[in-house]
């Protein structure tokens, strides 16, 4: 894998953990989920995106 496409990964894998990481802490706060919905919606994209590019990625 060459590094034009390990550089994106591993800053969408730093996006995925800080932004659960973020979600984890909050929701142990119980707040209403519409709050936490903007933190749900990231996780998801961040996860898309933390692994290389490829037709069966799924997202």
């Amino acid at each position: 894998m060459g590094t034009r496409v390990r550089r994106p990964v591993q800053l969408a894998g730093i996006g995925l953990l800080l932004t659960s990481a973020w979600l984890i802490v909050r929701a142990a706060e119980q707040p209403p989920v519409l709050y936490l919905m903007v933190a749900i919606v990231s996780v998801r994209f961040w996860g898309c995106h933390a692994r290389p590019c490829s037709t069966s990625n799924g997202c």
